[in-house]
């Protein structure tokens, strides 16, 4: 384990000396960051194929160009396996993220703006969309769309607002409503095979804040 932050030099040492005595390299932070890592690394002529590279993402949305566009650099063998995003905040810590089944329903349903809207709330924004244990997080959404959060730390949160918006839905209710529109999820997950990697835990969706707030923490 390595955490060199954003000093790149250390960052392309450990990729190019480190990485390829090992069977698989995890590259972990900020989209953008993370990205001009990737582009910088090909410009130094390092073999990230080599290194069998697989990518966690955290702290910021990013739509399937973004994904493809990185997977593709990055020559990642399968965009559903070797990339995760997380979602989490400073309020508690990680609360959910992304499986193979959740980035496969996403790009299942970009494509038709009916299908997307059958199964988010916004149509015009793609939300980051997400598992989660609800033995350790519960989420709730209200009527306005706002996220309500419950879950154990320091300071236990009982449905306390984030200033998320977004949804929930359960396994059963999201493989429901993808049938409803003839997509048949069983089906869709045998095509990217990933049957050994579906987990049937319940779903947020997360858009960013409404009210474009920061923290300083």
């Amino acid at each position: 384990i390595i955490s060199p932050g954003i000093v790149k030099p250390e960052i392309f040492h450990a990729l190019k000396n480190l990485a390829p005595h090992f069977k698989q390299t995890i590259l972990i932070g900020y989209p953008p960051f993370v990205k001009d890592v990737i582009d910088e690394a090909i410009r130094r002529r390092i073999n990230l194929k080599k290194i069998n590279l697989r990518i966690l993402f955290a702290a910021e949305a990013f739509g399937e160009k973004f994904r493809e566009y990185v997977g593709r650099k990055a020559s990642l063998k399968n965009l559903y396996l070797d990339t995760l995003n997380i979602y989490g905040t400073a309020d508690i810590g990680a609360m959910a993220w992304e499986t193979p089944v959740s980035i496969l329903i996403r790009r299942l349903v970009l494509s038709d703006e009916r299908v997307f809207g059958n199964l988010f709330s916004q149509v015009q924004k793609i939300p980051t969309l997400a598992q989660y244990n609800p033995l350790f997080i519960t989420f709730e959404s209200t009527t306005e769309g706002e996220i309500l959060l419950t879950g154990n730390n320091t300071v236990p949160l009982v449905r306390y607002i984030i200033g998320d918006h977004g949804g929930v839905m359960n396994f059963g209710e999201a493989v429901h409503k993808l049938k409803s529109e003839r997509i048949h999820l069983n089906d869709e997950v045998r095509k990217a095979k990933i049957e050994k990697a579906v987990y049937k835990l319940p779903f947020i969706y997360v858009y960013e804040r409404s009210d474009f707030s920061t923290k300083l923490y």
